[in-house]
């Protein structure tokens, strides 16, 4: 199984997000380097803001987005179809694993707890740092 690594973060210029592979100069600059597009030769530098470097984790909501840390994912509650839980992704050094956080019970999940609970209906709906 291939693992793709891509990062999202915020423009410094615009604060609009910015997708592809993070690159810090030497002089401590953090940038993303986009990916290039068919119809170009070459991609292209954006300075971002460090801090909201996001770095996808390798799982797909269900409607095809990918999700990176610092998403906040939404999923049906399975007591009651108009109830939604929402949840935090983090990236848990200590665990070497991502980890949804419920703030509403201030209760931490791992995404096999996730599946078992809520299947794959999991939504993109933000970032932390958009909220």
């Amino acid at each position: 199984m291939k693992r793709e690594f891509k990062f999202k973060a915020k423009r410094k210029d615009d604060n609009n997000w910015v997708y592809g592979y993070v690159v810090v100069s030497k002089n401590g600059i953090t940038h993303i380097f986009n990916d290039v597009q068919p119809n170009e030769t070459f991609g292209y530098w954006t300075e971002v803001r460090p801090e909201t470097v996001c770095q996808y984790i390798g799982i797909k909501d269900r409607q095809g987005r990918k999700i990176y840390d610092h998403d906040v994912v939404k999923a049906q509650a399975p007591e009651c179809e108009y109830l939604y839980d929402e949840f935090k992704v983090e990236w848990d050094d200590d665990c070497l694993q991502v980890l949804f956080y419920r703030k509403d019970i201030d209760t931490w999940y791992t995404y096999d707890e996730i599946r078992l609970e809520y299947g794959d209906e999991l939504v993109v709906a933000g970032s932390v740092f958009d909220y």
